[in-house]
């Protein structure tokens, strides 16, 4: 800055380091004349140049009303003020690169530590094979050693890269917040006013640049067959999900086979559970307990009276809504009082109360409407809350469970097709999730779905591998699961800030804080 403004082109540069040593007096040359008119007091403070003048200053070339005046004490007590304002400000910025440094310099402990992990891992698969296929083997392991040499020298370049990136952002911020201490602290009012606006441009500068999140920690580095039986190392490396961070909050619920949640605005619960003779919907409160259960059956009569309830949503306007084990979406007002239900078939292919179909999957979309899934028919509905039919479509999977994502489009789930799909308004599959390493077949088996507003996919599996995985929509890829703080989880619902994740974990609730 002290280059590109004519004003303080005068001023003496110090490195960093000299600053530091405490030799550089931090105090700034006293100038109160006018360069311009020899002789002449600085008094006065133009405003529309950001620049100290002198009375001739003021009548010649910053003359009213072209340009606004302000004597010169009070427009650097004013400028003071608003520089104190931005380094009290700019505080939070450097703390948050001091969050940043710290955890990029964990990742480089991390990168060295899992590619000595991985190094290892590598030299005892070799030793458990080499007596079958010692010469493959070989080309294999050396294969695999360039790969991992490739793989830590790009991270690891990358990574103090951006190092040098954020130190040198933090060393620019010190020495504008130090010059913002000084001047606002020791210095005249000509000083104030002389570097006004290159400091607050530079607070404000660096104050409104973007700065990331810490990223995850690193995931183990591991190697597999490239098919059973063949013993020979995969030499593609990758880096598995980690460990997904889920600290539980609170468990609750006597529960016998809890299905579908969903959590209010104020921090209740709402869960289907039923066992052999009750069906119900529990509401629990914010801390656990009990305050209610609503009844399937209630001021119901006829096929569908007393149905397993499956998947439960609160619309925006207070009603709620479920489904189970009939054809129906069934309607119910906020205190639990029965409303009414309505099929969930099309116009011109309405079924009569003896039609087998089966509704289960139920979630509300961006324009809060209901997406509703029918497992017998392999099809997805949406419709108003009303019951009005909107529009219909054939979808490839059972559609068990359903969330919306914040681009309009439709998850479907099917444990019993091992399946999870994202589906547009036709019903075309836009994306598949394979099942994430170590799930594959039988043991991916995925139930209950939710996504939030960024695009991040929660996926229960009740069987196999068990546990929660999350899935990120914008990358393509799994990039967490946390397989032991939960046992046989259905359904899942995120809270409305999103920090918290509710788990119908079979005969149980629990609540996890996620990061």
């Amino acid at each position: 800055m002290h280059k590109t403004f004519k004003l303080l082109k005068h001023h003496p540069l110090f490195t960093l380091d000299e600053l530091r040593s405490g030799k550089v007096p931090l105090s700034l040359p006293d100038q109160n004349t006018c360069q311009k008119h020899k002789g002449e007091i600085l008094m006065f403070y133009c405003e529309t140049c950001d620049v100290p003048i002198c009375s001739k200053c003021a009548v010649i070339a910053h003359r009213h009303p072209e340009h606004k005046q302000a004597e010169l004490d009070n427009a650097a007590a004013e400028r003071s003020k608003t520089i104190q304002e931005l380094e009290k400000e700019s505080a939070q910025i450097a703390i948050k690169i001091d969050e940043l440094i710290a955890s990029n310099e964990e990742l480089v402990l991390q990168l060295k530590e899992v590619s000595s992990e991985a190094n290892t891992e590598l030299d005892k698969t070799r030793d458990s094979v080499k007596k079958q296929m010692l010469e493959i083997l070989e080309k294999a392991y050396k294969e695999s050693k360039d790969k991992l040499k490739e793989f830590k020298e790009k991270n690891l370049t990358m990574l103090r890269n951006k190092s040098d990136e954020l130190n040198g952002r933090r060393s620019r911020l010190q020495i504008t917040r130090m010059l913002a201490k000084d001047v606002t602290q020791k210095g005249t009012e000509y000083e104030i006013a002389a570097v006004y606006a290159s400091v607050t441009s530079s607070l404000k500068e660096l104050s409104e640049q973007k700065l990331e999140t810490p990223a995850p920690k690193l995931g183990k580095v591991k190697f597999r067959m490239i098919k059973p039986g063949l013993p020979v190392m995969n030499t593609l490396l990758e880096l598995y999900p980690p460990e997904m961070k889920m600290n539980e909050v609170k468990e609750f619920g006597n529960l016998v086979n809890g299905r579908g949640i969903v959590c209010t605005e104020t921090g209740s619960i709402m869960v289907a559970n039923f066992s052999g003779s009750e069906f119900y919907y529990h509401v629990y409160s914010d801390k656990g307990e009990l305050s209610s259960k609503i009844s399937t059956s209630s001021g119901i009569t006829g096929r569908g009276s007393a149905s397993s309830p499956w998947c439960i949503v609160l619309h925006p306007n207070g009603r709620i809504f479920g489904t189970g084990n009939t054809q129906h979406v069934k309607q119910y007002q906020g205190d639990g009082t029965y409303v009414n239900r309505y099929s969930t078939l099309s116009p011109d292919n309405v079924a009569s109360d003896a039609d087998d179909s089966t509704v289960q999957g139920l979630a509300i979309d961006n324009d809060d409407n209901l997406i509703v899934g029918n497992v017998t028919k392999k099809y997805v509905s949406i419709k108003k809350p009303d019951g009005t039919h909107i529009t219909s479509m054939h979808v490839p999977i059972k559609p068990w469970f359903i969330s919306a994502t914040s681009a309009d489009n439709i998850i479907i789930s099917s444990y019993e097709e091992r399946a999870v799909h994202v589906i547009d308004r036709t019903g075309e599959v836009l994306i598949t999730f394979n099942p994430p390493d170590g799930a594959d077949g039988a043991a991916w088996n995925p139930t209950g779905i939710c996504c939030s507003k960024d695009g991040n996919v929660f996926i229960a599996n009740y069987q196999g591998r068990v546990g929660v995985y999350q899935y990120d929509l914008k990358g393509g890829k799994y990039i967490g699961c946390n397989t032991n703080d939960v046992t046989q989880p259905w359904g899942l619902a995120l809270s409305k800030d999103e920090k918290k994740l509710a788990v119908a974990d079979n005969t149980c609730v629990k609540i996890f804080e996620i990061e």
